[in-house]
């Protein structure tokens, strides 16, 4: 059994990741603090699913909310000093944010008002 990767947590945890000479992946959760150990079998896919909950949360996509296609002074700026909402371009300048994660723009109900307009950053930067 090979140890590809060990990480220990701040709650006394190891996780070890582990693959055996057929290919098999496991993953070990040891009590550092005197508990116990649990072992799982990993399959591709698991593996698969942890990358990608991994990379959601690691870096999250990003929204602008455009409100006309076309229109570079159409952005939703949240001006983070006191979150005042203005329409200005895209740029993040000043204490402007214009890119926002779909949990802030949930999560505020100014941005939220505008939900509807929302364009992933990729579709309008390229």
């Amino acid at each position: 059994m090979t140890e590809i990767a060990k990480i220990t947590t701040p709650w006394h945890r190891e996780l070890i990741f582990k693959n055996n000479a057929t290919g098999d992946y496991f993953l070990e959760v040891i009590h550092t603090g005197g508990g116990g150990m649990i072992n799982t079998y990993l399959t591709k896919e698991h593996l698969t699913e942890l990358r990608d909950a991994l990379n959601t949360i690691l870096d999250p996509q990003l929204y602008y909310l455009r409100l006309v296609e076309g229109d570079p002074h159409s952005f939703i700026n949240l001006v983070t000093a006191d979150s005042r909402i203005r329409l200005d371009d895209k740029r993040e300048w000043c204490g402007h944010q214009t890119r926002f994660t779909a949990e802030e723009i949930e999560s505020n109900p100014a941005l939220k008002k505008f939900e509807a307009f929302k364009v992933p950053v990729e579709e309008v930067d390229g």
